[in-house]
């Protein structure tokens, strides 16, 4: 991959992030699959579609997490709506 055009999306139209506009028919069908899925709750990766619990389980590795913390706490929070 080269450019960001390798990804075939290169001749949609452009959108505002301003307002909302309507999708071309196979992104919004896209984005309603996918915004169906969020909604389920993460099982895992898996090659097959066969989770194997217990594969990688979580556990503490020593290494403190606050500096990924404050990373993201120091960014300019978004207005509210």
């Amino acid at each position: 991959m080269e450019h960001w055009t390798d990804f075939g999306v290169g001749q949609l139209p452009s959108f505002s992030a301003r307002k909302r506009v309507e999708l071309p028919p196979p992104l919004e069908a896209l984005v309603g699959e996918r915004a169906g899925a969020v909604q389920q709750p993460l099982q895992g990766l898996t090659s097959d579609g066969t989770v194997r619990p217990g594969l990688f389980p979580l556990r503490s590795t020593g290494v403190s997490t606050a500096p990924i913390t404050d990373a993201g706490e120091s960014f300019p929070r978004c207005a509210q709506r």
